[in-house]
Order: structure tokens, then sequence, then C-alpha cells
């Protein structure tokens, strides 16, 4: 770590900083590591100014190495945000798995909303085989968000890839590290913009793009069928294109988990729909819990 170090001028916040997430990129933070950033702090000369800061960073940093290679360069605010929305997304992935499971069995959703969402984004109902793939992508977004790093990343404005005329800067992107270790890179952007939903909704998309080993050079070519940054239902995405779009998990994930998902129904289907819940709730069911053929054809 040290031969980065030039002599001669006082270290700032930025050179520091650079130091620790540049060089300190393995799966685990070394003894030797903590020992060099010791050593440069105690020995050349810091900018005054950043000092205060660049002493909590190398407090952070040494104190708890586990934490602080999960999370990289986040201010206090941020990192608890990010945290709480790394927690919330894991649960949320879990939830659409566990809501998944049991039509690997052959059992067709009873929740006419549920039925419309997966029609909505993946663009099969909840007998289709291809509810199977779907249910272990998310239960692996769940198990896997353990073995993702967060690091902070000053992003430059890029071309949309839906509008070439507009530049924006990306909220998050991906990286699959190597099989050990997925990498997820986080702007200022994702903390200004969007809900906690919203927020949760994007870890979601990012470890799909590592789950399918895309690389962060790949994610023009990560969204087969289409880039959909808008969630509105349906996203018009053919199954074999839609089980690769992470757009698609985005989108499901978000809806599945918010109550406004019923206000984007059209209201003749939300009136069949309450109709057919109440018969349910009476005892009237039909097989496989989803109502007629006439009526399942009608809200393809």
């Amino acid at each position: 770590m040290q031969q980065y170090v030039s002599t001669g001028t006082a270290l700032s916040l930025d050179q520091i900083k650079f130091l620790i997430f540049n060089t300190c990129d393995s799966d685990n933070i070394t003894d030797r590591e903590v020992r060099d950033i010791n050593y440069i702090v105690r020995n050349y000369p810091l900018l005054q100014s950043d000092r205060p800061r660049i002493m909590q960073l190398v407090r952070r940093f040494t104190s708890d190495r586990t934490r602080f290679q999960k999370y990289r360069g986040f201010s206090d605010y941020d990192l608890s945000t990010l945290t709480n929305d790394f927690l919330k997304a894991r649960h949320r992935a879990t939830a659409c798995a566990l809501l998944f499971l049991p039509l690997v069995g052959g059992h067709g959703f009873s929740n006419w909303q549920h039925e419309y969402l997966l029609r909505g984004t993946f663009s099969i109902n909840s007998s289709h085989p291809g509810v199977s793939i779907i249910c272990r992508r998310f239960s692996a977004v769940a198990e896997y968000f353990g073995k993702a790093d967060f690091v902070y990343r000053i992003m430059q404005p890029v071309r949309s890839l839906r509008n070439p005329n507009k530049m924006s800067i990306p909220l998050a992107m991906a990286n699959r590290h190597d099989d050990r270790r997925y990498r997820i890179f986080i702007s200022q952007n994702y903390f200004n913009r969007g809900s906690d939903n919203f927020r949760q909704s994007i870890l979601i998309h990012e470890m799909i793009h590592c789950l399918l080993h895309h690389r962060q050079d790949e994610h023009v070519d990560g969204h087969p069928g289409a880039v959909r940054s808008s969630g509105g239902l349906p996203l018009g995405v053919r199954f074999n294109q839609a089980i690769g779009n992470p757009y698609c998990y985005q989108w499901f994930s978000f809806w599945y988990d918010n109550t406004g998902l019923w206000t984007q129904i059209p209201a003749e289907v939300r009136r069949r729909a309450t109709s057919r819940t109440n018969n349910l709730n009476s005892g009237s069911r039909s097989p496989r819990g989803g109502g007629s053929s006439s009526t399942r054809r009608r809200l393809r």
C-alpha cells in the first residue's frame, strides 16, 4: 500500500479512500493492510481540514473489518439507509420465492392480484412450468445477498439505454467479481431518487445481474426483450426473454410488496377479481383456485 503514497504533500481524504478502496480488494481485509494504513496515517502528513474525517474512516476500517468490507465508502447516513434496504430487499426476495413455491407443485394462484402481476411481468400464468425458474432465482437472490459487497462509486452520466439522446447517472451497477463475491456499485443518485420499495427492488435487479453472470460491460445485453425502467404493467416482454431480464424480477418484487398494485389493475379486471375473491372466501372454490377457463382467457 505504501508504494502508492507520494512523499512531500499532505494526504487528503480522497487519497486515503483511494488507498483503502483500491488496494484492499480481496475477500478479506488482512492484518498487513491494517498495519499499512495505520503506518501511513501516523507517519505521513495529512491535510488538516480532512484529518478528522480521515481518522474516523481509518478507525472504521480497522475496528470492524467485516462490515467495512461489505459496505465501502458510504457516509453514516447513507450507510444506515443502505443496510436497511439490504435487509428488506433480502426479505422481499425471500417472500417472492415463498409465493412461488406452492406453484412448483402445480397449484395456481388463488389471488387474482398475484395472477395479474405474474402475467404483467413475466407474460405467463401461474400454471406455467417456468414458475419454478422464477422461484429458484428469487431464492438464490435471498441467499447470495450475503455474498455481495456494496461499494460507493462516483458515477459519470451515461447514455440512456432507452433513449440514446438522453444522459443520466446510474443508480447502481453490478459486477460479479468472482464465484465467491458479488460487487454492487452504488451511486449517490441511488439515495436521491425513489421510495424505499423502489431502492430495494433495484438491489434485487442488480443481484439478478450477478446471478446470471452479467459483467459490468454487458448490462446493455443483460436486459433481453427491452429495457424497462418504468414499472407500468404489463411490461410486454416475452417469457423466454423475461426470465433473463432483471427488470422483470425488479418490478415483480416492487409491486408484490407495494399496496399501490391494486390501482394498476384495470377497473373491469379489478371488479371481476373482487367478485371472484368473495366467492372463494364464501367456499365456492373452482379447480386450481384460478376461476373458470373463460375468465382466465379474458385476463390474458
